[in-house]
């Protein structure tokens, strides 16, 4: 079959994103991190942000929520993303949770970019890339070469922490399993095929929103969600298709082997536990050695 451009189908989903992700709580995920970075990261020493301030960089930002979350506590950010659609969305996110960070955070630095062949400016000390955002890169190569600037780009003993699926995840919950969700501005269909041979997990999806604008029978143009029984309301298509693909602990390790960086910990969701194959996702934590 042939694949679809991711980034063409995340610019479709960007209007709707945070609502069908309306279970992602970025305050519980920043609490987590933040707490990985106090217990291995660089939070004693002074930042590259603004007045020593941690600096992060995520990779793969999407509306920017998770920035947000952690520019409320403490840190500079910088969020990279491919989809366009995504970014304008966490600028707009930015700009109506600006006032609730703080008189001292700086604007997040928002960059259009393919995170597999990112480029920065300097140094930070901290990266992320997280909901399973990794798996979303089906080519070692790629990977490798994210994992190449990342140990490029983080300061000595500075961390990298992303979740990846689990097998079990992609293989049982997602399965060959078909999904709905049907809210009152759009309906997301979707389904999903495992191909166990290859490790990759292939979600078609048709989606469905809502044309704001509408032409009711008096030529009075209004919202659909406020149309009146005399407009007929009218839903835009898009079909969508996302690949991810399964990494173990052992890809990881064989992607990293020739840089400067260590795995110091891989756990379950939200905890210091020792990962476990039935968990739907596990947290790596990777840190930048002091030298090669």
């Amino acid at each position: 079959m042939e694949e679809f451009d991711m980034n063409y189908s995340y610019n479709h989903l960007a209007a709707v994103y945070d609502l069908i992700q309306k279970e992602y709580q970025p305050d519980h995920w920043a609490d987590y991190i933040v707490s990985l970075d106090q217990a291995y990261g660089r939070l004693n020493e002074a930042g590259d942000g603004q007045d020593g301030k941690p600096l992060m960089a995520d990779l793969g930002c999407g509306t920017g929520r998770f920035c947000i979350a952690m520019e409320k506590r403490g840190y500079d950010t910088i969020g990279i993303d491919l989809s366009s659609a995504m970014l304008e969305k966490a600028q707009q996110t930015w700009a109506a949770e600006k006032n609730n960070c703080g008189s001292n955070s700086a604007d997040p630095l928002f960059i259009k970019q393919d995170i597999s062949r990112f480029e920065l400016f300097g140094t930070v000390d901290l990266m992320v890339s997280l909901m399973d955002t990794l798996n979303h890169i089906t080519y070692k190569p790629d990977l490798r070469r994210l994992f190449r600037l990342c140990a490029n780009y983080l300061n000595p003993g500075g961390l990298f922490i992303f979740d990846l699926a689990t097998e079990h995840h992609l293989r049982e919950v997602l399965g060959n399993q078909v999904f709905y969700d049907d809210q009152q501005n759009y309906t997301l269909l979707w389904q999903n095929t495992y191909l166990g041979h290859r490790k990759i997990s292939q979600s078609d999806l048709v989606l469905f929103t809502a044309v704001q604008d509408q032409e009711p029978c008096g030529g009075q143009k209004e919202p659909a969600a406020q149309a009146d029984s005399d407009t007929r309301v009218r839903y835009s298509r898009h079909d969508l298709q996302i690949i991810e693909r399964y990494y173990s602990r052992q890809d990881i390790e064989t992607l990293i082997r020739p840089l400067p960086l260590a795995i110091i910990g891989c756990y379950n969701p939200f905890s210091r536990n020792n990962a476990e194959e039935k968990a739907q996702r596990h947290f790596y934590v990777l840190q930048r050695l002091e030298s090669e």
